[in-house]
């Protein structure tokens, strides 16, 4: 007998550890349909985890996964089944399976869930992403997304370009943070648009009341987009699909001609894809795959990998930064003196800032070790770590040259209280630092950094995101050369004249960025650039 008690029966044996053959279970594993099938693995794969054999209810819920068709209680025993023992990469497979599964089957709401499991898993653990695409990269979950949801759009105007003002949404993301990167990024063009071309629109995602009570600032800045001529929407109520496609909808009414996206991951993707605007735009400001995807019509690219890892059609612009908005306002913290970290007054500083994870290389701390050896007079600031941080990193340093470096966790005062304590800056590498580059810049700091790699494909892990920033081959180093920080770095120590001179060449350097209204400009033809773009692909046949 193949019915539903006796199989039930079977399980309950096998979850009591007691003694059952598999002749007494391959009946039930031959029914004729595949639901059938599926749902006799998934029991006996649930009854063998009750009764500890791991290996065997791995092999019974894969099974039960790959005869499909697509079963949420299946999917969800195998996925907790791999996240508990680890196995991560054939979770990554089964989640990305399932979204195309799902796909085929048409069923929306699933393959957003899938979707928003994938981005978040991918997400919790970066290391995936040297394993398997990201889901912006990911072909198939592409192809699953695209046939999921409607991502034709509207069709381009006719006038777009005749001379009326071009209608821009921009899509803000991480604005419920008060000194948000991504929001700052944007704020060049929003501040200085030319108003006689563009009729701006400023979107968030997140509703009125979670932004005032996450962000103190935001009223002002409200204020701010309205005085620069934006006009501000709050998000929509909701979590979700639901969502997703109630701000969709606002999003059509306002009849746009061109939407940036300053961020394309999680529902910012589902949105991008469901193409509110006729031509949809993404732009760069870290990882491009995390900031581009296949179905925009371009991405703004902000450095040399961004635009040639770029997954749609790119333009790069010099630079895609506010850099005058990045500096946080004077801090009325009290400044950290030598006196409090028990440095001589002689001595010289060298400081490495940024989060934990930077520090993590060996060879960084290497050459620390070799630079306070060779010149005793100096003291290296390690600004972002605690001091117990070698330990847990597994990382020996000698007593004698302990006894040169200070641990100073994250202060929010940094920039104005901790940072002009430095004598000299390295950046961190091969995970290299941005903004605290650029700041040590804008007081005219030395700033050792390094050239990024560009024959290498772009890893989140492996840049230096401030090369961008120093922009000049003579002023930084090889990428990750440690015998060149150490010969750089013991020579500034050496000669204080030559310190003033590449700190006030950093400051100038700086200084060559904070054009905003041409940034401005540079956005806008960047914009019209895509719609004449858009234009000629609608008139190709069969495009």
């Amino acid at each position: 007998m193949t019915d539903t008690a006796s199989r039930e029966a079977v399980a309950r044996r096998i979850a009591k550890r007691e003694k059952v053959d598999q002749s007494e279970i391959v009946p039930f594993l031959m029914a004729p349909a595949n639901a059938d099938r599926q749902v006799a693995n998934l029991r006996f794969a649930e009854a063998y985890l009750a009764a500890g054999d791991w290996q065997m209810a791995h092999s019974l819920g894969r099974r039960a996964f790959d005869i499909g068709p697509f079963n949420v209680e299946v999917f969800n025993f195998l996925y907790n089944l791999l996240l508990t023992h680890n196995r991560l990469e054939e979770l990554v497979d089964v989640v990305r399976e399932s979204i195309v599964m799902a796909a085929e089957a048409r069923e929306t709401g699933i393959v957003y869930e899938l979707f928003a499991s994938f981005n978040g898993f991918i997400g919790r653990w970066p290391s995936l992403a040297t394993l398997k695409p990201e889901p912006h990269a990911d072909r198939l979950i592409s192809w699953a997304m695209e046939v999921t949801f409607d991502s034709r759009g509207p069709a381009l105007a006719a006038d777009v370009l005749s001379g009326r003002k071009i209608r821009v949404g921009v899509m803000l993301a991480g604005d419920s943070v008060e000194e948000s990167a991504l929001v700052r990024a944007a704020l060049g063009f929003l501040k200085h648009h030319d108003r006689s071309r563009f009729e701006v629109f400023v979107y968030s995602y997140l509703t009125a009341d979670t932004l005032h009570q996450a962000n103190a600032k935001y009223a002002s800045w409200v204020k701010d987009f309205e005085s620069w001529g934006c006009t501000f929407r709050y998000g929509m109520p909701g979590i979700g699909l639901p969502k997703v496609l109630a701000t969709h909808k606002m999003l059509e009414l306002d009849r746009l001609d061109v939407l940036v996206f300053n961020l394309l991951v999680g529902d910012y993707h589902v949105l991008a894809l469901l193409r509110p605007a006729a031509v949809v735009v993404g732009a760069i400001h870290g990882n491009p795959k995390g900031y581009s995807m296949r179905h925009l019509d371009g991405t703004l690219a902000t450095d040399t990998h961004s635009q040639m890892e770029s997954l749609a059609t790119s333009i790069f612009l010099r630079s895609a930064i506010d850099f005058q908005s990045l500096m946080p306002p004077a801090s009325e913290g009290k400044p950290l003196t030598r006196a409090a970290l028990g440095i001589a007054d002689d001595a010289i500083i060298v400081m490495t800032a940024g989060r934990d994870y930077k520090f993590s290389n060996p060879e960084l701390w290497r050459s620390v070790e070799r630079v306070l050896r060779s010149r005793p007079n100096t003291v290296w600031m390690m600004c972002g770590v605690e001091a117990d941080y070698p330990k847990k990193a597994n990382i020996a340093i000698s007593p004698d040259v302990a006894a040169h470096i200070r641990y100073v966790p994250w202060r929010a005062d940094f920039v104005w209280n901790v940072l002009p304590l430095a004598d000299i800056v390295v950046d961190t590498f091969p995970a290299g630092g941005a903004f605290i580059i650029f700041w040590a810049m804008r007081i005219a700091k030395p700033c050792v950094s390094f050239r990024s790699n560009y024959l290498r494909q772009f890893h989140q892990l492996d840049w230096s995101p401030a090369f961008r920033v120093v922009g000049r081959e003579d002023l930084a180093l090889p990428h990750g050369d440690a015998d060149a920080l150490v010969r750089r770095v013991e020579r500034l120590i050496d000669n204080g004249a030559q310190r003033a001179e590449f700190g006030a060449t950093c400051q100038e350097i700086v200084a060559t960025l904070d054009d905003h209204a041409r940034f401005a400009a540079d956005v806008g033809e960047a914009l019209i650039e895509f719609i004449r773009r858009k234009q000629a692909q609608a008139k190709t046949p069969g495009s």
